[in-house]
């Protein structure tokens, strides 16, 4: 008996990928009891064969493109690499589910966003993903006209009055795990350069180092944290900062890019890392393993992020409900050159934490299978 075209397309992403049909089958129904590398394989095979699913439409007519809407905000959509990535690797999980999906910069003008929200009203989007943090009254405005609404990295704030959707790391656990390795190697200057300071992760990083600096009994000295740009030149500009000013420092916190320059500045003004002063980053960027030395780093899952959130907001389309669900996802510790470590491979996972706030919450564990709830 003859194969049938969408058989044989079935087969050979199973040969390309080297797994089973079976797994294929679980992997193009979006099953997420399938590892990670694994599903990536299967959905790159996939890609390179032309194979495209039969399967229904979540919804819509038949035969129906869904197409979705990426936001971001203009301050960190352009040029931030962690947020590039996420944004890049929605746009992958969408064509992967034969999606189409539009990317939207935002800033805080009313005039823009009304626009937006008209031209969002007349495509008939399927749903909308929100990358990093926008002000919450366009959130609310969006959710008015669009339920199926995810938010990407941040857990969202009590001045949304709608229940919402929302998949973040878990920004504050990171920076007490951070905080706690560098008082863990004696550094009792630890400085912290942030970028905006009203943003959510710099609002966690605070309050972290702060409570770490008060467990071990040193005052918190505000002279200690400097904000400048979100990048690595900004990283680079507060360093010099610190050290014209004669402020004392063994060790500095930031996210990875602000660190690469802090390492760039202090290469040039003689001091030896991690000898003479510790560096520590957050986001677990590829450029961390690029620099010398190789930046210690708070690493997040992003991919995992934005495969948790795209099958959530699928999830969503199917049954049109489920709203008001925050999955948590835990960071690791990643130990390289830059504070003492030697190899890569040094991570230590965040244990799960309890005291989540918000509506309904999932803890995320490795396997992407959600574990447990907190309220």
């Amino acid at each position: 008996m003859a194969r049938s075209k969408s058989e044989v397309s079935l087969g050979t992403v199973a040969a390309r990928s080297g797994v089973s049909r079976m797994t294929v089958s679980r992997v193009l129904r979006h099953d997420t009891r399938v590892a990670a590398a694994t599903r990536d394989a299967v959905l790159k095979a996939a890609r390179e064969a032309g194979y495209v699913s039969h399967g229904a439409a979540p919804r819509g007519r038949v035969g129906q493109v869904n197409e979705y809407a990426i936001l971001c905000h203009r301050d960190y959509a352009g040029s931030d690499a962690y947020f590039g990535e996420i944004i890049r690797a929605v746009q992958q999980e969408l064509f992967a589910r034969n999606c189409a999906c539009s990317l939207a910069i935002l800033g805080d003008d009313m005039a823009d966003f009304v626009q937006l929200r008209t031209m969002l009203l007349s495509r008939g989007t399927a749903g909308i993903l929100i990358v990093g943090a926008i002000t919450p009254v366009f959130v609310n405005a969006l959710i008015g006209i669009q339920s199926r609404l995810m938010l990407l990295d941040d857990e969202g704030s009590l001045a949304i009055r709608h229940p919402y959707n929302a998949v973040y790391p878990d920004h504050l656990r990171g920076g007490r795990l951070a905080f706690a390795h560098l008082l863990g190697l004696g550094r009792r200057r630890i400085a912290v350069i942030e970028g905006q300071p009203n943003h959510y992760f710099w609002r966690s990083v605070r309050t972290a180092w702060r409570e770490a600096m008060e467990d071990a009994g040193i005052p918190a000295d505000s002279s200690l944290v400097i904000s400048n740009a979100f990048n690595r030149r900004g990283g680079y500009r507060s360093v010099n900062s610190l050290l014209a000013s004669g402020v004392k420092f063994d060790a500095v916190f930031t996210n990875d890019e602000m660190a690469v320059g802090a390492l760039d500045a202090l290469r040039e003004a003689g001091l030896r890392v991690p000898r003479d002063v510790s560096v520590m980053g957050f986001d677990g960027l590829p450029i961390g393993e690029d620099v010398s030395p190789r930046l210690s780093t708070v690493k997040v899952d992003r991919r995992r992020m934005v495969t948790v959130g795209v099958e959530r907001l699928m999830a969503m389309d199917a049954r049109a409900s489920g709203a008001g669900e925050k999955t948590v996802l835990l960071p690791e510790l990643v130990v390289r050159e830059s504070c003492g470590g030697t190899e890569c491979a040094d991570a230590i996972p965040v244990t799960a934490s309890a005291g989540c706030r918000g509506n309904k919450h999932k803890l995320e564990k490795d396997n992407g299978i959600p574990s447990k709830k907190t309220e």
